[in-house]
């Protein structure tokens, strides 16, 4: 079976419209998404490919290798900026390729799924975290189809005209469990281009640590990751750590984690581990002031 997951083409003028300047400080990063999406199921066998339409395929371009290698399952990912470029891509591979079988998932269809599945153009919809999900479905759709669809928590679909969302799923405890993102299925590091002046060097390698934030933040959307907060091990944090700099050529760290110093122990304890392993590179996060 050929798996496809795909992060769609985005302009800059879709982002931050047509402002020269605001062009200037998009911020292009790898998906790490699909990247444990797509190590997921290699761990499990599957054939992946990621195509990162942010670094400039266009969507012409990408509907024309599609059609040239007809994936199987294509799996999209979208937040709510890129929600149109999702959905023109999949109508018309629903046009081209009938018998592809189009998963989505990511932050928009996360907090809206009814919204975006009734659009008819998405086989299923993927809540929260996607990794154990997308697993699912794909052994699933091998053995039984479109059938019994409902046996799979965390989904949404829509059946004879009616949209069915099924039992929430449960969030995923031992994030140790997880692979290391398949960093390898992406472009070179080099060829993404974070915000200017929100680092010291380049190449900028993104990783996160933990996963889901108790604070009530107006501004915050926790569709995906939800409000359980789940950590790492910091031999496993080390780890991918290491890899990213002696593997894929790494100079920065930026870490994503929704709030990285929730627990502060936890923050000490990686500190004395980068320090151990004699790894000396500059490195951001994401925090709050807390009272």
């Amino acid at each position: 079976m050929k798996i496809y997951l795909v992060n769609p083409p985005m302009l800059p003028e879709d982002l931050v419209g047509k402002t020269k300047s605001m062009k200037s400080v998009v911020n292009v990063i790898p998906s790490l998404g699909l990247a444990y999406l797509a190590a997921v199921l290699e761990r499990e066998g599957y054939q992946v490919k990621i195509i990162d339409c942010s670094l400039g395929l266009s969507h012409s371009d990408l509907i024309k290798l599609l059609r040239k290698d007809k994936p199987d399952i294509l799996g999209i990912t979208a937040t709510t900026p890129a929600f149109v470029n999702m959905r023109k891509i999949a109508i018309e591979v629903k046009e081209c390729l009938p018998y592809t079988f189009i998963i989505v998932g990511g932050a928009h269809l996360s907090a809206a799924p009814e919204y975006t599945i009734g659009f008819g153009c998405f086989d299923v919809g993927i809540i929260g975290e996607g990794e154990i999900i997308f697993l699912e479905l794909v052994r699933h759709l091998e053995k039984n189809g479109m059938f019994n669809l409902e046996r799979i928590d965390g989904i949404v679909y829509k059946e004879n005209g009616r949209i069915i969302k099924t039992r929430p799923r449960q969030f995923i405890q031992n994030l140790d469990s997880l692979p290391h993102p398949a960093r390898h299925l992406l472009a070179p590091l080099s060829h993404y281009k974070p915000t200017p002046a929100s680092y010291k060097r380049l190449p900028l390698g993104v990783l996160i640590t933990t996963r889901g934030c108790p604070s009530k933040c107006t501004f915050c959307d926790r569709s995906v990751f939800g409000s359980t907060y789940r950590e790492r091990s910091v031999d496993n944090v080390i780890k991918e750590i290491e890899e990213l700099i002696y593997k894929f050529g790494a100079r920065e760290i930026r870490f994503f984690d929704d709030t990285f110093t929730l627990n502060e122990k936890r923050v000490f304890q990686l500190c004395d581990k980068l320090k151990e392993n004699g790894i000396r590179v500059p490195w951001t996060c994401l925090t709050k002031v807390v009272n």
